[in-house]
């Protein structure tokens, strides 16, 4: 549209002007608009196009007319529209380049933005593998994170047992193709009951229910959590069997209790919990046995009702001494879908939902 309006305007102007055989008048309106050419954002070749029609069309049909430039006054009327289209031309040309040195600017502005953005996204998508999502966003909206108490959280520890001989027996690459292989079913595992991964130190993997958002079935779901990955275990260890690869037997220690929970550190952020509640959790995974799922008695007065436990009595555990503890065998035959007992049915989930709700 404003290539079509310019060209109208500048050739019918230099017509209107020809046709009055160069009136002084009409070519002071016919330099105006021959002027205005160098400040309409138009491409350079379309704006030089226009203005070499219009004074083609302007001497064509002047020169038809009669139009002559004899006077003193007329030759200066001539010089002042060769001088316009000149300097217009010039205009037109530096006005396109500047504007395309803009555009580039804009475009080089646009990409930068957009790297940022991908770079956001990226740096977000690595503090969310580092912190739970509440965390990352108080940490970005404050610059720190207030630590929180907790009445009641579950704490689970797990460790392989016999780890380091194992690790004699595979390369350095083997070994972590291994671990990570292991601790990426528990990622899965945590996310199927929304609990949360705390770290990985060596062959150990803590998670925690119940923190940072407060619930009041963190105990079930840890636990169920805990029988899920035993059962994994045993799956990945009758493929290993069969392919004559060495097992990993795990350990898995469960407390729940009051903890504080906060980020700790100013280069490396890491999101953590203490307590004692967290040294029993410990204590659990330590004087537990291999495949199999060590509870505390706060843990087993939660959960009762739901799992087959097995009564250990009173155990002594380093610097706690004798503590009541209890093996999770597998949820309840009439709580269960299959003959394992790892699969909730029905029953379960409506018992949970009432806990839940109570």
């Amino acid at each position: 549209m404003l290539t079509i309006s310019g060209a109208y305007f500048n050739i019918a102007t230099g017509i209107i002007t020809a046709l009055t055989k160069g009136d002084s008048v009409y070519i002071g309106g016919y330099l105006f608009v021959t002027t205005m050419t160098a400040v309409i954002p138009l491409r350079r070749r379309a704006s030089l196009s226009i203005l070499f029609c219009s004074l083609s069309t302007f001497m064509i049909v002047g020169f038809i007319r009669g139009m002559s430039f004899n006077s003193v006054r007329e030759i200066y009327s001539l010089n002042d529209l060769i001088s316009a289209f000149l300097v217009t031309s010039i205009f037109v040309i530096l006005m396109d380049r500047m504007r395309f040195y803009n555009w580039q600017n804009s475009r080089k502005i646009l990409e930068q933005r957009e790297e940022l953005k991908l770079d956001k996204i990226k740096i977000d998508k690595l503090l969310l593998n580092i912190l739970p999502v509440s965390v990352a966003k108080e940490l970005k909206e404050n610059g720190f994170v207030k630590p929180v108490y907790y009445n009641s959280a579950t704490i689970v520890f797990t460790d392989f047992v016999g780890f380091t001989k194992i690790s004699e027996t595979l390369t350095p690459e083997e070994l972590v193709a291994e671990l990570d292989e292991l601790f990426s079913i528990f990622d899965h595992i945590m996310d199927k009951y929304s609990l949360e991964k705390l770290k990985t130190i060596g062959d150990s993997y803590m998670f925690v229910g119940g923190v940072p958002i407060a619930s009041n079935n963190h105990a079930i779901e840890s636990v169920l959590a805990a029988i899920e990955i035993q059962d994994q275990m045993n799956h990945v260890n009758d493929e290993k069997v069969k392919m004559g690869k060495p097992i990993f037997e795990l350990r898995i220690g469960v407390n729940t209790g009051p903890l504080m929970a906060g980020v700790v550190g100013e280069k490396k952020f890491v999101y953590d919990v203490w307590g004692d509640s967290v040294n029993l959790a410990s204590r659990m995974e330590s004087s537990g046995e291999r495949g199999r799922v060590n509870i505390s008695n706060s843990t087993y007065e939660i959960v009762k009702e739901f799992f087959e436990t097995e009564a250990r009595g009173e155990i002594f555990a380093k610097n706690k001494g004798a503590v009541t503890m209890y093996f999770v065998k597998r949820l309840k035959p009439e709580m269960s879908l299959d003959e394992k007992g790892f699969v909730a049915n029905e029953r379960f989930w409506n018992l949970y939902l009432t806990r839940v709700q109570e």
